[in-house]
């Protein structure tokens, strides 16, 4: 069992360094550039910025671009991040939040966890609940049937697109 253990964080550990290195050859100047990095869900590709015009679809586009990220960077997002990048994917009231509300939930404030999800398996799904011209309700579950996470995420239709105004979800 000890020697399973081991070659399986080996290939994890081999998985995470080449995502990054890959990223690093292929990374671009741009937000459009596509981000790839290793992951149980099935090595997501998706853009820095989603275009989608679902609310439901951009939900989740947001969290596959995430849990990529958080998966090759277990310290993602930086302050930096949050001030650039997440402006294409959360309202700025939700950005302006983000430290306090993660250490009211001492969680993740997207995750609601504070264990990787490298280790939940599965994949990332979205149903819309509710929908008007400017707001909606979606339904976001990752992970399998023995490891679910689901999250309840608000979005705002902004001039930009829609955004992310917050998330409910369970720790």
């Amino acid at each position: 069992m000890k020697k399973l253990i081991g070659i399986a964080a080996g290939v994890l550990f081999f998985l995470v360094i080449l995502g990054l290195v890959l990223f690093k050859l292929l990374g671009s100047n741009t937000k459009q550039a596509v981000q790839t990095a290793p992951n149980p869900f099935g090595n997501i590709s998706v853009t820095a910025v989603s275009t989608a015009t679902d609310p439901a679809q951009f939900a989740h586009d947001f969290y596959a671009w995430y849990i990529s990220n958080k998966i090759a960077d277990p310290r993602f997002p930086s302050q930096a991040q949050l001030d650039g990048e997440f402006t294409a994917w959360l309202t700025p009231t939700f950005i302006s939040g983000w430290n306090s509300r993660g250490n009211t939930l001492d969680a993740d404030p997207v995750l609601y966890a504070q264990d990787s999800p490298s280790f939940w398996g599965g994949s990332v799904n979205s149903t819309i609940r509710q929908q008007d011209s400017s707001t909606a309700l979606v339904s976001v579950s990752v992970g399998n049937a023995e490891n679910l996470h689901t999250y309840t995420v608000h979005l705002v239709l902004l001039r930009a697109g829609w955004r992310i105004d917050s998330v409910e979800g369970t720790l």
